[in-house]
């Protein structure tokens, strides 16, 4: 009998042991699930934390545009007043 023979009927012979295999399946099994919820948690901070990034570079570019616009406000009124002026004088 060849020696791929031998351990090929080794590991038959512990697959056999039924307790012993549903011990490291349900062990295989929790460690992926583990890693697996690891991995998803990870994903949720990440996208939790861009998602408040985001947010903040939306709350900054509002009070940009609100600011660009007083400022274009203020300089027609100023414009305005300039015209009005030129007109008196």
């Amino acid at each position: 009998m060849p020696i791929g023979d031998e351990s090929l009927l080794t590991f038959y012979v512990f697959l056999t042991d039924t307790t012993l295999y549903m011990l490291l399946c349900m062990f295989y099994i929790f460690v992926g699930l583990s890693f697996t919820t690891t991995i998803i948690e990870l994903v949720r901070r990440q996208y939790a934390e861009s998602w408040k990034k985001m947010q903040e570079l939306r709350a900054q570019i509002q009070a940009q545009l609100k600011l660009a616009n007083t400022l274009r406000q203020m300089a027609d009124q100023a414009g305005k007043v300039k015209t009005i002026l030129i007109i008196y004088l």
